[in-house]
């Protein structure tokens, strides 16, 4: 995957929530069936609201400062040259 491909230190944690995310679906959909057509509205906002954007917001920017943060070391070795 592309988080293994960067060595994603928090790669085993965010594996992790994306299994709890998968496993929260399939249990509203399990429940559905058992929702009308309000609840389900509701329970399908949250989901979305609280599973997807939150983990985009909160956790797969994680994702993007680790890529900034090697990006910083790789050039590192070149800023120091320059200092000296």
């Amino acid at each position: 995957t592309f988080m293994e491909s960067i060595q994603f230190n928090d790669l085993a944690e965010h594996k992790s929530l994306h299994v709890k995310i998968i496993n929260s679906l399939n249990e509203l959909l399990k429940n559905s069936a058992s929702f009308d057509i309000d609840e389900l509205e509701f329970a399908l906002e949250e989901f979305i609201k609280m599973g997807l954007i939150d983990h985009i917001i909160k956790e797969d920017l994680k994702i993007r400062n680790w890529i900034k943060f090697l990006e910083e070391v790789k050039q590192a070795p070149q800023k120091l040259q320059d200092l000296s």
